[in-house]
C-alpha cells in the first residue's frame, strides 16, 4: 500500500517548518517529547535509509531536533492508560 495520499502534514511543515513527537511505548508509563525544525528531503541516501517492508518512500520527513526530553510517568500511570482490566 502506498498510503493515503494526504500532504496535510507536508504542507503544515513547508508553510511552518515546526514537528513535535509524542512517543508512547505500550507497556512503558514515560513518553519522549522531541521538538524541532522538520523539512521534507526527497535525497536518495536519506529515502535509502526509510524502507518499510522493502519499499523505499518518495519523499520523507527530516527533523533537526532543538530539544528532546521524557515526560514523567505520574499521568499515564494515574490514567491507567495499559491496564487491560479497565
Amino acid at each position: 500500500m502506498s498510503g493515503n495520499n494526504r500532504l496535510d502534514s507536508m504542507g503544515n511543515i513547508v508553510t511552518a517548518g515546526g514537528a513535535s513527537l509524542l512517543s508512547l511505548v505500550p507497556g512503558t508509563d514515560e513518553t519522549l517529547r522531541v521538538v524541532g525544525r522538520a523539512s521534507l528531503s526527497i535525497d536518495p541516501d536519506v529515502l535509502d535509509a526509510c524502507p518499510i517492508d522493502g519499499m523505499r518512500p518518495n519523499m520523507a520527513i527530516v527533523v533537526d531536533v532543538q530539544t528532546a526530553y521524557i515526560h514523567c510517568a505520574k499521568a499515564l500511570r494515574r490514567s491507567s492508560l495499559w491496564d487491560t482490566e479497565r
